[in-house]
């Protein structure tokens, strides 16, 4: 038996895709708007808020990012963010 509840792959695919993507496909139904060409500040860089702010761009969102910890925003800025 092999427990894949708390696997590192389990959790990135949901921190970094899943939970992203629902919280956009989500947001998409109830209100109508686009994100191409909005200013959108996503708040904390961990898991999913790296793979949020990778969704919105890819939806054409001009992305900035804060964190409060230094590290993270270095590597957001690493991703050009």
């Amino acid at each position: 038996v092999i427990n894949v509840a708390f696997s590192s792959i389990k959790l990135d695919i949901e921190n970094r895709r899943a939970t992203p993507e629902s919280i956009i496909q989500t947001t998409l139904k109830q209100v109508d708007i686009s994100f191409g060409g909005k200013e959108v500040l996503v708040i904390g860089f961990g898991s999913i808020g790296e793979g949020l702010a990778r969704y919105l761009r890819m939806l054409g969102a001009n992305v900035s990012i804060y964190d409060t910890s230094d590290k993270k925003l270095l590597f957001a800025k690493h991703r050009a963010y």
